[in-house]
């Protein structure tokens, strides 16, 4: 293909995987893939770099909204309205090796659900984006309040400003920006666990500059420059495997005993009350329990507690619901983990589980906070 020729990419999403070797490791077994419509898989390489392409169809039937058919109740039988349609989308997933790490770009609505979300790293997005966009091109962040009651504050501005002009408190723990990279006004980046870039103009990414611009999220991911930039981003101390244990014991033991004092769940990315309620099952009848808003509460409903377990927690999920559409959409899930926020003391250290980790609250910030209440 002549360089004129060559096709380019304006936009693209990427995840970076923790420490999986295989392509296949990334790949959600519960999402039955390979048995999706028009399924299909390309393995090639872009220079040294080894690459997998997974393709598959996206199918969705549609019938009467609610709406419709509480308007058929005051229209004469033969004057109903009825609406039936079909739509299918197209959706790939593209994994990359290099340097030793994999990337994983998702397309289409669908294929972020086959991802394995515990497999990626949780701050890869936002870390890279607030290295390489710095705190002065700032368009939009979104925060999260853990007090009593968890809150999803959202901000944009008019034009890129730095983060002075958003107003963070410092209660508030920085979860998403959107953001110039610094010295190219051509290249946004928005940051959480996945990582944007978005690019105007002409010059959009081809294949070699897509493995550069990788290697440059590798270098930044990995630089601690945000610190000083971004007080309000909490870079807890993960806890290690044998804390996460034991505060994961005492998780379970609270949840079969039906003590909820402390306990809260949050759908771990913000929504819209208008687009969506919730529900803890994925019938293909419309025999789905729907809830307006999550609560700790409703557990009881959606598992034996007496029987509840970590693997319990991780596997089963919450599903979004549209109203408007009256289903269940497949492709917006959360496993109940990732949704709970829980705050315990474990060996005089303070741990907050958010995001589906465990993490250990810095101990100066802590005693600031109980100061501060005192």
């Amino acid at each position: 293909m002549a360089e004129k020729d060559a096709a380019e990419i304006g936009q693209i999403t990427f995840f970076l995987a923790r420490e999986e070797k295989n392509f296949a490791e990334l790949i959600d077994s519960e999402a039955d893939i390979t048995k999706k419509s028009n399924y299909r898989k390309q393995v090639f390489k872009v220079g040294d770099n080894p690459c997998e392409f997974l393709f598959f169809e996206a199918h969705s039937e549609r019938t009467n909204p609610p709406w419709l058919d509480f308007v058929n109740e005051q229209v004469q039988p033969k004057e109903h309205f009825s609406f039936s349609g079909h739509s299918k989308s197209a959706n790939g997933i593209l994994l990359i090796k290099i340097k030793d790490r994999i990337f994983a770009a998702t397309f289409g609505r669908s294929a972020i659900g086959c991802l394995r979300k515990d497999r990626v790293e949780p701050d890869f997005g936002i870390k890279t984006a607030m290295n390489l966009c710095g705190n002065e091109e700032i368009r939009q962040t979104k925060s999260q309040s853990n007090t009593i009651t968890t809150t999803h504050i959202d901000r944009q501005v008019a034009q890129p400003s730095d983060a002075f002009v958003f107003g963070l408190s410092e209660a508030e723990d920085l979860k998403y920006i959107s953001a110039h990279v610094k010295g190219d006004k051509s290249i946004t980046l928005q940051g959480r666990d996945s990582l944007t870039i978005k690019i105007i103009g002409e010059d959009k990414l081809s294949w070699d500059r897509l493995i550069k611009q990788c290697e440059q999220f590798l270098d930044a991911y990995a630089s601690t420059d945000y610190a000083a930039l971004f007080p309000n981003y909490k870079n807890f101390k993960p806890a290690t495997s044998e804390e996460t244990t034991s505060l994961d014991l005492i998780l379970v033991n609270k949840l079969r005993s039906g003590d909820f004092e402390k306990l809260r769940l949050s759908i771990p990315e913000f929504l819209t009350d208008d687009e969506f309620s919730f529900s803890y099952t994925n019938y293909p009848s419309k025999d789905n329990i729907i809830h307006s808003h999550i609560d700790v509460s409703q557990l009881s409903s959606a598992f034996l507690l007496t029987e509840i377990d970590i693997e319990k927690l991780k596997s089963k999920k919450i599903y979004a619901y549209s109203p408007e559409d009256d289903r269940i959409i497949h492709n917006k899930r959360w496993v109940i983990y990732d949704c709970i926020v829980y705050e315990h003391e474990l060996g005089g250290k303070y741990f907050i589980l958010s995001d589906g980790r465990w993490v250990e609250v810095d101990d100066d910030f802590y005693k600031s906070i109980k100061d501060f209440v005192g």
